[in-house]
């Protein structure tokens, strides 16, 4: 107890009394030599650190009141087995070792992973150490940069630096060092490069035929207006319905209200408003003329088709959310959209204003809108539905963000109302119990339609749930089959995995974004 609480300057004087010093006091020497370093370099840098208050003499007393305390325990002992027997002065102590566990841990975190505590451990310390990760981070990206492979050799230089990007700061050393490895390899996010003219991978996973080896092209889709069909007619006897749904299609697309409504009337669009109204003719009708004139009304769709509109902000937010992307085929050839949900930082989606969320779903839908029609027109058959994989790893209580309810049910009723019927079914994996507990909540936003769709398996059965839908080859590493990326058991940066949160940087922008810019 006494060394725990004991500041670095008293385990130094003490560690000249020990014949063998205890790790311990070697690991607070450490610390004091490692500031004293730093203030004899001349350092600009703040000491706000407080005064020792506990001196040599302060931890011999507490070390008399632990040893007396210990004394009275262990007479306490004694009187119980005189009185009550062995077993219940067993138990009693079971019961104080319980009860001075917690304060014994608040101790370590205090002490330790807090930083030797805060009496002790000056911010200069904190920085210096700072300053000795980004200097090794720094050299640990040269020497990968130094290994890369030429040019013209097919392999990816882009992931060497992409864990060594940095924010900037006052000392800039780490914002430096990232800089100029940036420049001497390609970059870590090729999707921001140049003029724009890249999308970010999880959009063109479909672009591959097989499992990938390396980045598909990152090329934007081809023009088209919000009026243009992407399914021709012809289409209409290959589309996966019934004899019934066929015809009920055919005479929603002439419909008064659906003639009347701007975007596209294609067999694919037809049956899509159909089956979100369970074959109601009227209600279809009517979710159609009201979806295509808010898509048309807030022009966000058409702008993105037609790339007149600055999507540099939502390109920057792909890599952070949503953390999904497209990429191969189920057993029916239809794309599978993988989801790592946990990823989502919880805390941005409270943060970041609603109105840019909502811009931000039309922005990702459309985007898998133009996935499919791109699919589908390689191949020459309608592609009007995807898979989705839902992996849960990692879901816990801090998912449990009521302030980001709201924000959700936004996102998900933009989608459901606007863009109907693009989930074929979901796969959720890798399921905690705290699942059902989120299920309940999240379940509500969706139709009674999607919500029929949903299946969750645990841990145990993922591999045997996943391999009825989707090929093994198509199947991350991480989850249990064989496709990898460059390394990553995930396929990462394809599927992308967000570590840290949003830049603060990018979230401030996000902020400061109109409102009347959004949805």
């Amino acid at each position: 107890l006494a060394l725990l609480v004991a500041p670095p300057s008293t385990l130094r004087r003490l560690r000249t009394l020990t014949p063998r010093t205890p790790p311990l006091i070697s690991r607070a020497c450490a610390g004091e030599a490692s500031r004293r370093r730093v203030e004899l370099s001349g350092s600009a840098m703040p000491k706000v650190g407080v005064a020792e208050p506990v001196g040599l003499l302060g931890v011999l007393a507490v070390a008399a009141l632990a040893a007396a305390v210990g004394i009275r325990l262990l007479a306490l002992e004694l009187e119980l087995v005189s009185h009550w027997g062995t077993w219940h002065a067993l138990a009693s102590a079971a019961v104080l070792s319980a009860a001075a566990l917690p304060a014994v841990q608040w101790l370590l975190r205090r002490n330790w992973a807090g930083g030797l505590g805060a009496h002790s451990v000056p911010t200069d310390l904190k920085l210096d150490v700072r300053r000795d990760a980004c200097a090794l981070a720094k050299e640990k990206s040269l020497q990968q940069l130094r290994r890369s492979t030429a040019p013209g050799e097919n392999q990816p230089r882009w992931w060497h630096v992409c864990c060594w990007r940095l924010s900037e700061d006052d000392e800039g050393s780490c914002a430096v060092a990232s800089a100029r490895a940036a420049a001497a390899t390609r970059s870590a996010t090729p999707w921001l490069d140049g003029d724009g003219e890249a999308l970010h991978p999880k959009f063109c996973g479909l672009r591959s035929a097989e499992p990938p080896t390396s980045l598909p092209p990152l090329r934007r889709f081809p023009l088209q207006t919000l009026e243009a069909s992407a399914a021709p007619e012809a289409w209409a006897p290959l589309l996966p319905c019934s004899p019934e749904e066929r015809r009920l299609a055919g005479e929603l697309k002439v419909h008064p209200k659906v003639q009347g409504a701007p975007g596209p009337k294609d067999p694919v669009t037809m049956l899509r408003f159909l089956r979100a109204r369970k074959d109601r003719l009227e209600a279809a009708a009517e979710m159609y003329a009201h979806a295509m004139a808010w898509r048309a009304g807030n022009g966000i769709e058409r702008g993105l088709r037609l790339n007149t509109l600055d999507d540099s902000l939502h390109r920057r937010l792909d890599a952070y959310w949503p953390p999904t992307a497209l990429m191969g085929c189920d057993l029916d050839g239809d794309p599978v959209y993988w989801n790592r949900m946990a990823l989502g930082s919880m805390e941005f989606l409270a943060a970041c204003p609603a109105h840019f969320l909502g811009r931000h779903e039309v922005y990702t839908v459309t985007r898998i809108l133009q996935a499919l029609e791109e699919k589908s027109l390689a191949e020459g058959r309608p592609r009007m539905y995807m898979t989705v994989v839902v992996d849960l790893a990692g879901l816990g209580f801090q998912h449990l963000n009521f302030k980001a309810a709201p924000k959700y049910k936004h996102v998900v009723r933009i989608m459901e109302d606007n863009f109907p019927e693009l989930v074929k079914r979901i796969v959720v994996v890798r399921a905690p119990r705290i699942a059902s507990t989120l299920w309940k909540v999240i379940s509500q936003f969706f139709d009674e339609g999607t919500r029929n769709k949903i299946f969750i398996a645990d841990e145990r059965s993922t591999m045997e749930t996943l391999t009825k839908i989707v090929d093994e080859k198509w199947i991350p590493k991480a989850l249990g089959g064989s496709c990898e990326l460059d390394g990553s058991d995930y396929c990462a940066p394809l599927i992308p995995a967000p570590m840290g949160g949003v830049p603060e940087k990018l979230l401030a922008e996000l902020l400061a974004f109109p409102a009347s810019e959004g949805c």
